[in-house]
């Protein structure tokens, strides 16, 4: 994994667990993924754009009210993230 994307998965998994631990900062940070995902300006960010949209999803099963946004995400995304979070989700 390249230094950088291993140091942004490293601010992700902290920003992941104080999302978790407070609702309010779940939707703050939850709408900071929406834009990751949504709005990348360099097509070559799909790795990045695929732990966002993984933060996403796991935050809309922690907090349920957070599962019809999740949707907007999940949809918007491109197939090359959605192909990428496919495997990751399947062990691959």
């Amino acid at each position: 994994m390249p230094p950088a994307l291993l140091a942004f998965a490293e601010k992700m998994a902290v920003q992941m667990e104080e999302a978790e631990l407070s609702q309010d900062k779940a939707k703050i940070f939850f709408t900071e993924l929406e834009d990751c995902v949504l709005n990348q300006k360099d097509k070559n960010a799909v790795s990045v754009q695929a732990i966002c949209l993984m933060n996403a999803e796991d935050l809309s099963e922690v907090y349920p009210d957070l599962a019809g946004k999740y949707q907007g995400p999940r949809k918007g995304a491109s197939m090359e993230v959605l192909r990428m979070l496919e495997g990751v989700e399947a062990g691959e």
